[in-house]
């Protein structure tokens, strides 16, 4: 526990970022199965978490790549910056580490 609170600054970006991936693997998956407009609570969930991400990864892809494409790049960059905040703070010697 207590190298859970010494490194908040890792965890809590991480699962946030972790949630928002999840989210959008979700929708990825369940897309291929119901409609954009489905009123489902857990579809509407799904969206409604990774929808920040998805909306960043929308500007940077071009207009012509439909929003399954766009979820599938935010799995992509959301891990990326996962793995950047790892290494980012293992630069600086901030990130967590296995004690033996």
């Amino acid at each position: 526990m207590d190298t859970l609170l010494s490194h908040w600054y890792f965890h809590l970006p991480n699962y946030a970022l972790a949630v928002m991936q999840y989210a959008a693997i979700g929708r990825f998956i369940l897309g291929f199965f119901v409609d954009p407009n489905w009123p489902n609570y857990i579809w509407r969930g799904f969206k409604a978490v990774s929808a920040p991400a998805v909306e960043v990864v929308r500007v940077i892809t071009p207009k012509v790549c439909q929003t399954p494409l766009v979820v599938l790049f935010t799995i992509l960059w959301l891990q990326v910056a996962r793995i950047a905040l790892l290494f980012g703070l293992a630069t600086f010697g901030l990130a967590p580490t296995m004690q033996g």
